[in-house]
């Protein structure tokens, strides 16, 4: 689910820095986003790994 969102941000910064619509706020607001989902991916899966290790015991 997250990749997809990553995914998705991507993509939107990608169209609008094609037709030069995103002004410099925007662009620091998109890149914050993606940021911020990328290390929220990487906890929830360190989350799960840790889950998945505390079954395995």
């Amino acid at each position: 689910m997250a990749n997809k969102t990553q995914q998705v941000l991507e993509e939107d910064e990608l169209s609008l820095l094609r037709k030069q619509t995103l002004s410099q706020e925007e662009l620091f607001l998109l890149q914050y986003l993606k940021n911020t989902n990328r290390t929220a991916s990487r906890r929830l899966q360190e989350v799960y790994e840790l889950d998945f290790d505390l079954l395995d015991e």
